[in-house]
């Protein structure tokens, strides 16, 4: 079984060396944020997404679950007031 993190709300300073940190221990990583260009390598993959919409947040855990199968490790570092969610909704 994989070990893949989720990184909700991705930018150049807090995601990017958390993406880092959890490669370096063997992760697969998923990206997501607003104004990221999408990519997809085998072992990283970010998401354009606009964390704003709910419905932007299940297209993701979606997406997620296609390629690799469930996060086991979901961080919400998203910039601006929180957009209320459950992981079981997903």
């Amino acid at each position: 079984m994989s070990k893949i993190v989720l990184i909700l709300g991705s930018g150049p300073r807090v995601g990017e060396a958390t993406s880092a940190h959890f490669a370096q221990a063997g992760y697969k990583v998923a990206l997501v944020s607003r104004s990221i260009e999408a990519f997809a390598s085998q072992d990283k993959i970010h998401i354009k997404a606009d964390l704003s919409d709910p419905t932007a947040i299940g297209a993701v855990f979606q997406r997620v679950q296609e390629q690799w199968g469930a996060p086991s490790v979901v961080i919400y570092n998203r910039e601006r007031g929180p957009t209320p969610f459950f992981l079981s909704d997903y």
